[in-house]
């Protein structure tokens, strides 16, 4: 008997037939994108951190570079500081304000490739009420979240840092601990993800085993005696990047 997504199944053609219909499900799921409900460029204007002059400006300068986030280039102009870009990109979450240094320890509840591909950073967990907080830059991933949940069986508060913070802790190689993952980057498809899944669940004599979409990858947890193994399977990287609106429409939004 082998627990898979709370669910038991009896033998390992039930947890193959239960396996293919969850990464068949998962590989036909489109992860939402992930934006701001009001432009970043329209939220610095509209708390008075920008002028409309100094946003044509950024503006100007993103586009003749082809490359770079809004809020990066108002930073290297010197039109903003790092706390009012924080303070304007933190409408969907609290900027990140702790009084005591962040419990890297938590790093070890999650696989490195994943950390890295969606840049979020486990930063304290609190074992009494089951709350993990949640390093996030700009990007607010609610359905990679929302996956992290059933797999650690803790609720997730995600909490905004720099880019510059996110970095120097995704670079930093002591943060890294040693879990046990295999990574898949080139898979043919959900039967092959499934082989080898069950293969895995059969040769560790897996407890359970859940598997949810997060990010790019399908992610799978094998559970032996409170021991997870985790298998990452790429299955195409979501589309999160930021859709930049037009000079001209942020300006006529303004007028």
């Amino acid at each position: 008997m082998v627990l898979l997504d709370g669910c038991w199944v009896c033998s390992p053609s039930c947890l193959e037939a239960a396996a293919l219909t969850q990464f068949e499900r998962l590989c036909a799921t489109r992860t939402p994108v992930s934006q701001h409900r009001v432009p970043l460029g329209l939220l610095m204007l509209s708390r008075g951190y920008v002028t409309e002059a100094q946003l044509q400006a950024t503006l100007s300068a993103q586009r003749e570079a082809g490359f770079g986030k809004l809020g990066d280039w108002a930073l290297k102009l010197q039109f903003v500081t790092e706390r009012q870009l924080l303070n304007a990109l933190s409408l969907p979450c609290p900027v990140l304000a702790l009084q005591t240094p962040p419990d890297f320890t938590c790093t070890e509840l999650l696989p490195w490739n994943l950390l890295r591909s969606l840049r979020m950073m486990p930063i304290r967990l609190i074992r009494s009420t089951h709350l993990l907080y949640m390093a996030v830059c700009e990007k607010l991933e609610h359905a990679s979240l929302g996956a992290i949940e059933p797999i650690l069986h803790c609720r997730v508060v995600p909490c905004l840092v720099s880019d510059r913070a996110m970095d120097r802790w995704l670079e930093n190689g002591s943060l890294l601990k040693a879990t046990r993952v295999l990574v898949f980057e080139k898979i043919s498809g959900a039967a092959e993800m499934t082989s080898i899944t069950s293969s895995y669940a059969g040769r560790l004599e897996a407890d359970e085993v859940q598997i949810v979409r997060c990010g790019p990858y399908a992610w799978v947890r094998l559970d032996v005696a409170h021991t997870p193994t985790d298998l990452l399977f790429n299955v195409g990287r979501a589309d999160c990047e930021e859709e930049l609106p037009s000079s001209d429409e942020l300006m006529a939004a303004v007028g």
